[in-house]
């Protein structure tokens, strides 16, 4: 009888737009910890630039960058071709990703998080609620609805003056829009949080749902917030995947607004006490103590789970 050390093959997609040493620190701190695992970056390299002989050759940079916006489309592009990069191999891809930006990074030890992995008892995680039109339970709810599932079209008009012109309307979905959008009784909407993870079959299947179903991307595409939207209908409406409706991020939103407060040493206890493998945001122009407490607290290198096995002879 002997001990062998298995040590899950974790692999992230990283989406920057700016302060490039900001990102170079949180994969840098994921090649100490993981033992240089995959890593795909993708820059965009038409907000700031990124000199790539400064970055560890375990990452892989996601070419050609693709143009990104706050709350844009870009994002959801980015991402899939980031998970494309990641997995171009299928079976040598990592068997867990997480996605994470470049103010993210590690709250529990390497140990910790591979042993949540192997007890996730889950295909991923990501946080979603279905956007109904008949419940506004919050006003997030509502500007969700008013996101998600309304469309202003042009229809064709009379004038005042009887001269034929256009009118904009607003549709929603349902009743009157159906034609314009890709919901209907078997396709409810959702949304939630831009961050998830999951294993290697998540990333797959994801991949292969996104080149299916491209009146999503159509419809997505113009839609502001898109990445809180389109992978979790995507997924939660198609997919065969047993997915966990929870976030793997430490995120306070408890100051209210569209951004997340910037996390300092005061938060160090409770963000660490959830359970939760990354945090954000971070700003080290704001406090770049709390990182070195984290860098202090989360061991640098994984040491695997010891699984007994049984060997040949022994």
């Amino acid at each position: 009888m002997g001990y062998a050390v298995i040590v899950p093959k974790v692999g992230f997609v990283v989406i920057t737009h700016d302060r490039v040493h900001r990102a170079l620190r949180l994969v840098k701190t994921l090649g100490r910890m993981f033992d240089a695992p995959p890593i795909a970056w993708h820059h965009d390299s038409s907000k700031s630039d990124i000199n790539w002989l400064d970055v560890p050759q375990f990452v892989r940079p996601v070419r050609p960058p693709i143009k990104t916006s706050w709350g844009g489309f870009g994002v959801v592009k980015a991402t899939l071709a980031g998970l494309q990069n990641l997995y171009a191999n299928p079976e040598q891809g990592p068997d867990w990703f997480y996605f994470l930006s470049g103010a993210c990074y590690p709250i529990q030890s390497a140990d910790q998080i591979c042993a949540d992995i192997e007890n996730f008892g889950a295909d991923g995680a990501i946080r979603f609620h279905e956007i109904h039109p008949n419940s506004f339970k919050r006003d997030w709810d509502r500007d969700c609805f008013k996101r998600y599932r309304t469309k202003q079209v042009k229809i064709p008009w009379i004038s005042r003056k009887l001269r034929p012109t256009k009118k904009l309307i607003t549709i929603s979905s349902p009743p009157l829009g159906w034609p314009f959008f890709p919901f209907n009784r078997n396709v409810q909407c959702y949304a939630g949080d831009t961050w998830f993870a999951g294993s290697r079959k998540m990333a797959v299947e994801c991949l292969e749902l996104a080149a299916r179903h491209k009146n999503l991307a159509r419809h997505y595409a113009p839609v502001r917030l898109a990445d809180e939207s389109y992978f979790q209908t995507l997924l939660v409406n198609h997919s065969s995947l047993k997915l966990k409706n929870q976030t793997l991020h430490y995120i306070d939103w408890s100051r209210g607004g569209p951004n997340p407060k910037t996390l300092t040493v005061d938060d160090l206890e409770p963000m660490i006490a959830s359970g939760r493998h990354f945090a954000r945001k971070f700003d080290e122009q704001v406090d770049a103590v709390v990182l070195d407490e984290l860098d202090r607290r989360v061991r640098p290198a994984a040491r695997g789970l010891a699984v007994e096995i049984q060997q040949n002879g022994c």
